[in-house]
């Protein structure tokens, strides 16, 4: 888990995805968790701790729960000012794997904070 997420008011699918587990994260979106809710400091929902985690399988799942009606927003936190998409936190977290997971479920790369060249590149441009 990245030390820019804050544990603050988590559900179980937060800690979930930051750990990776792969099958306590299905077995909560089978139960009806939202893998876009936000903490409740507003810091951070499962899908941004699976990318920070580097958590690809998790994060397969949580992008997929997404993109089905009604399922939230793959790009929650662009909007929110302050706030980072998952794919930024893939991006800082050097999980190039997670960050093409995000951009197949719908993530916008060209926001001010991820220059799209670097997704894939060792080197800063």
């Amino acid at each position: 888990m990245s030390e820019r997420l804050v544990w603050c008011c988590r559900t179980a699918l937060h800690y979930a995805a930051s750990s990776g587990s792969e099958g306590c994260v299905e077995a909560l979106l089978a139960a009806g968790a939202e893998s876009c809710r936000w903490d409740g400091s507003h810091t951070a929902t499962p899908l941004h701790c699976a990318a920070a985690a580097g958590a690809a399988p998790a994060l397969r799942l949580l992008a997929a729960a997404a993109a089905a009606p009604g399922g939230g927003d793959v790009n929650a936190g662009l909007d929110a000012g302050c706030h980072r998409s998952a794919l930024h936190y893939a991006v800082q977290t050097d999980a190039p794997e997670c960050a093409q997971v995000l951009l197949g479920a719908g993530a916008r790369p060209n926001t001010a904070q991820v220059y799209p060249a670097y997704l894939f590149s060792n080197t800063l441009l």
